[in-house]
């Protein structure tokens, strides 16, 4: 009598040992870790690695290539959500552009966070605000009206900066804005 094996049961089991590997202390094999998840094909693991590369201190850009590449090869559905909850994690400012980069490239409709948007522009640096630009520039779906004067209000009040390009900067999100 040949041994039972469940070849879904094994793959469960081992997403599972992957995930609780995430959280690790050696963040060196998180690379790897990542790339493992993504050889076993399921989106679900994608909030999971977002949730470590948003919690990891200080950041690894190894492992941010890492979990790009596993989402574009796993093709999360809607990532979205997950890369929502990594910006607003305290200390990732370090992550808000190439995060906001991926909202855009991926085509994720921003629409209705579209004042979360506009704070990251008013608080953060001038990469983070062409990001935003772009995800404003992009947006699939109208935003609502009470997102649109929100987003418009925070826009303007964040305009009084002593950074003029910043300052023009968050003027060309705020008629890209008013122009829905």
């Amino acid at each position: 009598m040949e041994p039972y094996y469940d070849e879904e049961e094994d793959k469960k089991k081992r997403k599972d040992l992957l995930h609780k590997a995430l959280f690790i202390e050696n963040s060196t094999v998180l690379p790897e870790v990542a790339g493992e998840l993504a050889a076993l094909g399921d989106p679900d693991s994608f909030p999971h690695l977002m949730k470590r590369l948003a919690t990891l201190h200080p950041p690894n850009s190894t492992f941010l290539e890492a979990v790009r590449n596993f989402a574009e090869k796993v093709q999360v559905p809607n990532p979205l959500p997950a890369i929502l909850e990594a910006l607003q994690t305290p200390h990732t400012e370090h992550l808000q552009t190439p995060l906001l980069n991926w909202c855009w490239e991926w085509g994720c409709d921003c629409s209705a966070h579209l004042p979360f948007f506009c704070e990251l522009a008013v608080h953060g640096d001038i990469e983070t605000g062409i990001e935003v630009l772009t995800i404003a520039d992009n947006v699939s779906q109208q935003p609502s009206q009470e997102d649109l004067v929100k987003s418009l209000i925070i826009l303007k009040n964040g305009m009084h900066g002593p950074d003029e390009n910043k300052n023009a900067l968050l003027g060309a999100i705020m008629e890209t804005v008013n122009n829905y």
